[in-house]
């Protein structure tokens, strides 16, 4: 998963440090999961590598960025 961020129509994802990122994993059940957050995945950058063993039946990634 990637996050792009724009900025009146502008791409200024390349302008951002990495510390703007942070990525967040809900569960099936809607809770956060802290111990998926704990990884490297969850730590500042804009690009997230996820595969079958990060999702049990379903789960929600969302990017927070802070500008």
């Amino acid at each position: 998963l990637t996050c792009h961020v724009f900025k009146a129509g502008i791409d200024i994802t390349d302008t951002l440090s990495n510390s703007a990122f942070t990525w967040e994993k809900i569960n099936n059940d809607g809770t956060v999961d802290t111990e998926w957050k704990a990884t490297p995945y969850g730590n500042h950058v804009n690009a997230i590598q996820i595969t079958s063993a990060d999702v049990f039946s379903r789960a929600v990634f969302n990017c927070k960025v802070e500008i």
